[in-house]
C-alpha cells in the first residue's frame, strides 16, 4: 500500500508536521472544552428546569427519542450525550428537566440533552484530532527513518 500524497506533503518539512500536530491537539482540547460546556448546560437545566416524566419512544444507536407532557402540551425531543449515547430502552420512563424558556429543550439526570447543535461535536472533534495526531506521528517517524537511511548510505 503506497503512501498518500497528503502524507508526503506533510513529511517534506517540520513546520508542516508541527502545524498538523498543533491542529490535532487543538481539536482534542476543543472537544474536551465543548463536552464540558454541554455538561454545564445540562447541569444548568437540571438545576433550573421543571421536572417531567418522559417515555422513551425510540432508542437509537446515537440518540433516544422522548415524549413528555408539559403545560398540557405533548412534546417530542431527541436527546444525546457528548461522548456516549443515553442508555435507555424503548418504553422506559425517565425524568427530564424542561427549560423554563423553551419546553422543547430538556436534559436528563445522566447528562443527555438536546440543548444545542454542538451537543454531538465533541466526539467528531476528538476523532479528527486523533487522526491528525496519528498522521503527524507517522510523518515524524517516516522522516526520521528516511534521514537514518540517508546517513547509513553516506
Amino acid at each position: 500500500m503506497g503512501r498518500g500524497s497528503v502524507q508526503v506533503w506533510i513529511e517534506r518539512s517540520w513546520p508542516r508536521i508541527s502545524v498538523v500536530l498543533l491542529v490535532g491537539l487543538g481539536l482534542i482540547a476543543g472537544a474536551v472544552i465543548q463536552a464540558h460546556r454541554v455538561h454545564d448546560r445540562a447541569a444548568h437545566l437540571i438545576a433550573s428546569g421543571r421536572p417531567a416524566q418522559a417515555t422513551v419512544t425510540g432508542a437509537g444507536r446515537y440518540e433516544d427519542s422522548l415524549e413528555y407532557t408539559i403545560d398540557d402540551q405533548v412534546v417530542y425531543a431527541s436527546v444525546h450525550g457528548p461522548w456516549i449515547p443515553p442508555p435507555y430502552d424503548r418504553g422506559e420512563i425517565v425524568t427530564v428537566y424542561v427549560s423554563p424558556s423553551d419546553p422543547s429543550i430538556v436534559a436528563t439526570e445522566d447528562g443527555a440533552t438536546n440543548a444545542g447543535i454542538f451537543t454531538n461535536t465533541p466526539i467528531l472533534m476528538a476523532i479528527v484530532g486523533g487522526v491528525l495526531l496519528v498522521q503527524a506521528g507517522l510523518s515524524m517517524l517516516s522522516r526520521r527513518t528516511l534521514r537514518r537511511r540517508t546517513r547509513a548510505r553516506a
